[in-house]
């Protein structure tokens, strides 16, 4: 994902309200969101590349989704794994979050540079590979996309301010939230960031839906669970020029986390 807004614990009726988009090239192969047949008890999308996701639930209503981090200038670790394989990782495993966040604090060299969000047991855990630890979040709206949490971005900060427009006007809906991330305008190059790439590279990746004919908003996905933990989740798919090219619904009622169990849990978290 290069773009997430979220509401965690605001909404009287809804503890966590998550809105995406995942921005890649358009040549790169993905599945759709599913429930992953080799992993019955995750539904996500699968880059089919690199074999990871960027965005995943469970049966047992954990989330994770992750964004890259930005970095023009600065050299790409050397034989850095994809981080699509965090997601995947951790959604087909049964370690607490914390736990697993633990132990990827110590190997975040290993990945391309990242943010991640965890929210398991209705808590919600931040972590940024650069700087290799990680925090549980308070009640609030949030921001994710190629910075750090809440960087004020242009496209950040009107992503949140429609969210919070959605929940004061409680239109919590599918197409409403949508909707949040749907502006396809880039921002005037004075008020861009300055992340190390070609200034007209910047200006097309400052809209919160990007459309270019080889790299794009590949992906919209809503979700959210309510306080009886009943999980939504909706993917929206599009072409390159835009338009909607599928779309994919899933709901279930969680199973009780307490269920988790890992015999591997306290000797090697991470089985990547």
């Amino acid at each position: 994902m290069c773009l997430i807004t979220f509401a965690y614990k605001v909404h009287p009726e809804y503890p966590l309200i998550m809105v995406a988009n995942r921005d890649e090239f358009h040549h790169r192969q993905a599945h759709p969101a599913h429930w992953w047949p080799d992993a019955p008890s995750v539904v996500a999308g699968k880059d089919l590349s690199e074999g990871g996701s960027w965005m995943a639930a469970d049966h047992y209503g954990r989330l994770i989704a992750l964004t890259n981090i930005r970095i023009g200038r600065a050299a790409q670790p050397e034989n850095a794994l994809s981080r699509g394989k965090i997601v995947a990782d951790y959604i087909v495993q049964q370690t607490p979050a914390s736990q697993y966040l633990s132990h990827l604090s110590d190997r975040c060299h290993i990945f391309r540079p990242f943010n991640l969000l965890i929210y398991e047991n209705q808590k919600m855990f931040y972590c940024s590979s650069l700087n290799q630890g990680f925090n549980a979040l308070p009640p609030g709206i949030y921001g994710l996309s190629n910075a750090f949490l809440d960087t004020p971005w242009p496209k950040l900060q009107a992503a949140k301010s429609h969210l919070q427009r959605a929940i004061v006007e409680d239109q919590i809906n599918p197409d409403t939230l949508t909707e949040t991330l749907s502006d396809r305008t880039p921002y005037a190059y004075e008020l861009l960031p300055d992340t190390g790439i070609p200034q007209q590279h910047e200006h097309l990746l400052s809209s919160a839906f990007i459309t270019s004919p080889s790299y794009g908003t590949r992906c919209t996905s809503v979700f959210w669970q309510d306080q009886k933990n009943k999980c939504y989740f909706r993917e929206s798919n599009w072409f390159a020029s835009g338009a909607l090219a599928s779309q994919q619904e899933f709901s279930w009622n969680p199973k009780p986390f307490k269920q988790l169990s890992s015999p591997n849990a306290q000797s090697s978290p991470l089985i990547l």
